[in-house]
């Protein structure tokens, strides 16, 4: 599976800051153009998102109140300071659903097929 084209960037890797208008590195992206690929793990009967993890801030998108949902290469929250190897994995439907309501961004959920393998280096 690709790696799905970071949708604020267009896979530049650079993005106008508000205000400004200075030409600045992706904060979503961190400056790669791509998000990682939506593979999915099964614990206690939930699919979980390998590569991406939530932390408790909320934003509000078409009257919907939404957690926040982050890549795995954003390694701390910015706003709420919560650390990703911290943090739980976001269930792979919310991460899911989060991009496409958030960014109109269409990914696929992928259940890779040696699990063990993904695990070790995501948790590691």
């Amino acid at each position: 599976m690709e790696k799905p084209e970071c949708p604020r960037c267009k896979k530049t890797g650079r993005v106008k800051a508000k205000g400004s208008g200075a030409t600045i590195t992706c904060p979503l992206c961190m400056g790669v153009g791509e998000l990682p690929p939506l593979h999915a793990i099964v614990e206690n009967e939930t699919s979980l998102a390998l590569f991406y993890w939530e932390c408790s801030c909320e934003i509000k998108k078409h009257g919907m109140t939404l957690r926040y949902v982050h890549p795995s290469n954003h390694e701390v929250c910015k706003k709420c300071g919560a650390i990703a190897k911290d943090a739980p994995l976001s269930p792979a439907g919310y991460a899911q659903a989060f991009y496409a309501i958030l960014y109109d961004l269409d990914m696929d959920i992928e259940y890779p097929s040696d699990k063990a393998e993904y695990v070790d280096v995501f948790r590691s």
